[in-house]
């Protein structure tokens, strides 16, 4: 399965490839986050783009953690930052693949969420946009 991907070295670098996409019209349907990256660490980039999100500023997308470290206290911290899974390095192919069938899920779900939005009341969406 051939997956198009974008990488960013850090934390400051992920934001930065997530408003270009935004620019463009893009968006991901998954956001994977090493929670100890360089400069703003995966939990901090995690609570920007939920913050983003929830403004409607870029589109709602799964976040996913994955680490090495491996401990309640991180696992805790990551499910607060808002992101929905958890993974520990290293990531197996049959590990790779559920993670992507994750992102996937969670993407289809708020796809035909808007779309039933859209259906039952296409202003109030539009209205709910402009507020945002």
């Amino acid at each position: 399965m051939k997956i198009p991907y974008k990488t960013a070295l850090g934390g400051e670098a992920c934001l930065d490839v997530v408003d270009e996409a935004m620019t463009k019209g893009q968006s991901f349907r998954g956001i994977l986050i090493d929670c100890y990256m360089p400069d703003l660490n995966g939990f901090q980039t995690a609570k920007i783009l939920k913050a983003r999100m929830s403004r409607k500023e870029i589109a709602d997308t799964p976040i996913i953690s994955i680490s090495a470290h491996d401990t309640q206290e991180n696992r805790e911290k990551a499910f607060k930052a808002g992101m929905i899974a958890w993974y520990t390095k290293p990531l197996g192919e049959e590990e790779i693949h559920e993670l992507l069938e994750s992102c996937n899920k969670v993407w289809k779900m708020n796809v035909r969420r808007e779309k039933m939005l859209l259906d039952v009341a296409p202003d109030l969406l539009l209205n709910m946009r402009k507020l945002s």
